[in-house]
């Protein structure tokens, strides 16, 4: 007995001696993992240890742009006004004039088809108004009415620009050539947009490089191959809620142009506001600053006469959806 009592006080003993001897090697025995307390760092850390991993910060980017289907009927409002001052210079003393000029049009968009990436689509548009008012030096005040008001007109859209157009009602009625350059309406603020492939954090920007928005400003005087379009846009803010997801856009974009001689340049400075999705989706556009417009100069009488116009443009246009 007092043999096997002997023998169990030393294995106990062992055993006792092997768990001090495993401890301060750092071999726990039998312990719980749960137990376990992560060891304070010293030296190089393991590239493995998570917690000097690299972070990777993930910025959330939008896609920007009005989402139209078929069936949509949108109520369109757009404005163009230039407001400044002529100046004719001669040997004489200059002289300056009143110089302003208005476009506004007021229609309704039916979209007949639609791809699911809005780059292309069908619609009929019906013309409620299409007015010009001017001041010009030499024509004085004036009011008319472009051949577009009062009329139905099929459209077919690609890449957000109008490809071909057909006036449908009345069949009777003629259409100007030189009032088809205000047909490329609703579709140009998609230049001052991100396009379908880009999605931009708040805070970013992207560049503005499509002419479609000198086409609209300069109209039938837009030269192509003159034209140079350099701006950007700034994604400010975008506010989501359970149905829609509303955005602010700042744009900023300058235009030079020279045609015959004829230098102009307009800097623009504005914002765009979108609504997507809900019960009232809408697209509001804003721009705004000064133009230049120099005329080569021409002789009369023996005089050399020099003109330019400058003064400030802004555009306005918005896009509800009809009710």
């Amino acid at each position: 007995m007092k043999k096997e009592y002997k023998l169990a006080v030393v294995l106990l003993l062992l055993f006792a001696f092997g768990a001090v001897l495993s401890w301060a090697q750092g071999k726990p025995i039998n312990q719980d993992p749960a137990d376990i307390a992560t060891p304070t760092p010293t030296g190089k850390s393991s590239n493995s240890d998570p917690e000097t991993l690299p972070v990777e910060i993930i910025t959330p980017t939008h896609q920007v742009l009005p989402i139209f289907k078929m069936g949509d009927e949108l109520k369109i409002e757009e404005e163009q006004k230039w407001d400044g001052v002529v100046v004719i210079r001669t040997d004489e003393t200059p002289q300056s004039y009143p110089y302003s000029k208005v476009i506004s049009q007021q229609y309704t968009e039916k979209i007949a088809l639609i791809t699911t990436d809005q780059l292309s689509f069908k619609s009929e548009r019906a013309y409620l108004s299409s007015v010009i008012k001017s001041n010009m030096p030499d024509d004085g005040k004036k009011t008319m009415t472009t051949s577009l008001e009062g009329k139905t007109l099929a459209l077919e859209s690609k890449n957000y620009q109008i490809i071909s157009y057909e006036k449908t009602a009345p069949k009777e009625a003629v259409i100007i050539s030189d009032d088809y350059t205000y047909v490329n309406s609703l579709n140009w603020f998609y230049t001052c947009l991100p396009g379908v492939e880009n999605a931009v954090a708040i805070g970013s920007s992207y560049p503005i490089k499509s002419n479609e928005l000198a086409r609209v400003i300069f109209k039938e005087y837009y030269n192509e191959k003159s034209c140079v379009v350099i701006g950007n846009g700034v994604l400010e803010e975008v506010i989501k809620s359970r149905k829609t997801l509303s955005s602010r856009i700042l744009i900023n974009v300058k235009i030079k142009q020279k045609t015959k001689d004829t230098e102009s340049s307009v800097e623009l400075i504005g914002f765009c506001k979108l609504v997507a999705g809900g019960d009232n989706p809408s697209l509001e556009l804003e721009i705004a600053g000064p133009f230049t417009i120099t005329k080569p100069s021409v002789t009369h009488d023996e005089k050399k006469i020099l003109s330019s116009a400058s003064g400030n443009l802004k555009i306005k246009s918005r896009v509800t959806l009809k009710k």
